[in-house]
């Protein structure tokens, strides 16, 4: 009798606890959490685009000029590393070491007129020299004894452009740019035209204004360009300010507005992930 007594109540015990628990959990306790889930394919996946730029300048258009630049951008999965620097108005035919870090990495030769440029590319088929450590914020850079330059982070500003194809074969891209390096903003404004009429001079009109001519050569190709880098500068007429929206005309080939760059970049993004998500769906 007894033991049946105590069974019982163990059983009754039993049966409180477990309807005691269940309404706790009813009652506001937070559940076990779930496990995290894999992130996706898309979410982990590199973005292509630029990683990193760098740059800095020195001197003026007028005299003694360097302008150093170093860019990781990735395409289609694959990172490229460059490193380009140039000068205007060096001693001439000379052969100048640069260095980075302390590390050298080529020489400068520049021609008659003192000018010359170095370009360094890491790929998939191509290396920077052995022992070279890539640049990073504050990176200082020489140019023999005659520049010292430090690498600053490039901000942009302003990113426009419209690319066309016209008539025939021709085609072309129209860029305006804004950027800040340091304290310094450079603008920059290039019109870029090939498989143009040879031999032709084709009229740039932005918002109605004219602001000058591209030559075409007998290959059909030019450029106009203007920029507060170094001359061509740009012509008392030109607009103050051009803007996304903002009207372009070159000669018969192309009229149209420019766009933002990076806008434009993430409404293409967009749409193709769209298509790709209604191409599932089917």
């Amino acid at each position: 009798m007894n033991r049946t007594l105590s069974l019982l109540a163990h059983v009754a015990w039993a049966t409180f606890f477990l309807l005691s628990s269940q309404s706790c959990s009813r009652s506001g306790a937070a559940p076990a959490a779930a496990p995290p889930s894999a992130p996706s394919a898309r979410s982990s996946a590199p973005q292509d685009g630029t990683l990193l730029e760098l740059a800095d300048r020195f001197g003026s258009p007028e005299s003694l000029w360097c302008e150093v630049g170093y860019k990781v951008k990735r395409k289609a999965g694959a990172t490229t590393k460059e490193l380009a620097i140039a000068v205007d108005k060096a001693p001439a035919g000379a052969t100048i070491p640069v260095t980075v870090d302390g590390f050298v990495v080529g020489n400068l030769v520049t021609n008659t007129k003192g000018d010359a440029k170095l370009s360094l590319v890491e790929n998939k088929e191509q290396l920077f020299p052995k022992g070279f450590t890539h640049p990073t914020p504050g990176s200082v850079v020489r140019v023999g004894d005659l520049i010292e330059l430090r690498l600053k982070p490039v901000v942009w500003l302003t990113d426009l452009k419209a690319s066309f194809t016209g008539p025939g074969k021709s085609n072309g891209k129209v860029t305006y740019k804004v950027e800040k390096v340091g304290d310094a903003l450079t603008r920059e404004f290039t019109v870029k035209v090939a498989g143009a009429p040879p031999k032709t001079a084709l009229a740039v009109a932005l918002d109605g204004v004219g602001v000058g001519d591209v030559q075409v050569d007998l290959e059909g190709q030019g450029r106009l360009r203007f920029s507060t880098k170094k001359p061509p500068l740009f012509p008392t007429a030109f607009p103050a300010e051009p803007k996304a929206g903002s009207q372009i005309r070159v000669g018969d080939l192309f009229t149209g507005p420019l766009m933002d760059e990076a806008a434009q970049a993430t409404h293409q993004e967009s749409q193709t992930a769209n298509e790709s998500r209604g191409a599932k769906r089917e």
